[in-house]
């Protein structure tokens, strides 16, 4: 959009260090590929040496969750940018309907879609969608803190 012609250095893709605080090992996200009005999608190419595999050599359900908060984070890590703010710190604090109906392996390229769903005070809702090789395998609703001031 209009927004991101204004600010060149700020097209996408783009990678996700810029955007969230998640360094190293944490970091399950790589680039932010779509953003418009609050909603985008965030990729992923899962390393082959992660620690976040079990025993059968999929990815840990809980992982799931972590993708969409990080996915999220570099959502609203960019739209502060482009208006000019500095990037506020949020927390993640409840996930709602969290449905996985599939697995991922170490090596498939994850898209997660990301939709903010409305905003209460502080709060952020957001639903997200996971998908490995353009199948879906996760979903949920969640719900981010964003406190005045950080």
């Amino acid at each position: 959009g209009a927004e991101r012609r204004m600010i060149p250095d700020l097209a996408l893709p783009l990678p996700v260090e810029r955007l969230i605080p998640h360094r190293s090992v944490m970091r399950l996200v790589e680039n932010l590929v779509s953003y418009e009005d609050g909603a985008g999608t965030v990729e992923s190419t899962i390393g082959e040496n992660t620690i976040f595999v079990n025993a059968d050599g999929y990815l840990e359900e809980a992982v799931m969750v972590e993708l969409l908060a990080q996915s999220f984070a570099a959502l609203k890590g960019y739209s502060d940018l482009v208006r000019g703010k500095p990037i506020k710190k949020g927390y993640l604090v409840k996930i709602n309907d969290l449905q996985v109906s599939g697995r991922a392996k170490p090596g498939g390229r994850l898209l997660v879609s990301i939709v903010n769903s409305g905003e209460i005070g502080e709060f952020t809702l957001g639903k997200g969608t996971v998908t490995c090789d353009g199948d879906r395998i996760a979903s949920g609703d969640f719900v981010v803190w964003l406190p005045e001031g950080r």
